[in-house]
């Protein structure tokens, strides 16, 4: 039964994200020394800097009444599976999630005012109020 409910909201989820309007995010790739990269991704730099040299993907979207909500992916071997890298939502300095999504950047997208990130197949809850 719970399979069930999960997979309902699952449903529900991906449903009210293709419905609504999206934003697709237009990232820029800049390194780790980056100064925004740093602010959005200190915690994780010396353990992104062990291996190759990690890349940071940083994409602003504006969702409305002047509020910016930052996105932004972590490309580095200490991070990332075959299938999926770390990504952060800010608005303003306030993280508002932290979960693993795809890579394919050009496939990342707002939607619901900010409330979901589309990421490939995907669909993420930002906890944006």
């Amino acid at each position: 039964m719970q399979r069930i409910l999960l997979a309902s909201a699952a449903l529900g989820l991906m449903t009210a994200a293709t419905q609504a309007e999206q934003v697709k995010l237009k990232y820029k790739d800049v390194p780790l020394t980056d100064p925004e990269a740093i602010r959005l991704w200190e915690s994780e730099i010396e353990e992104a800097n062990r291996f190759r040299e990690p890349r940071v993907y940083i994409a602003k979207a504006d969702i409305g009444n002047g509020r910016i909500l930052t996105v932004t992916q972590l490309d580095s071997a200490m991070h990332c599976s075959a299938y999926e890298c770390p990504v952060r939502v800010f608005e303003g300095d306030k993280l508002l999630t932290e979960e693993s999504a795809c890579p394919a950047w050009e496939n990342h997208a707002l939607a619901d005012e900010g409330r979901l990130l589309i990421a490939c197949s995907a669909v993420v809850r930002t906890n944006r109020p």
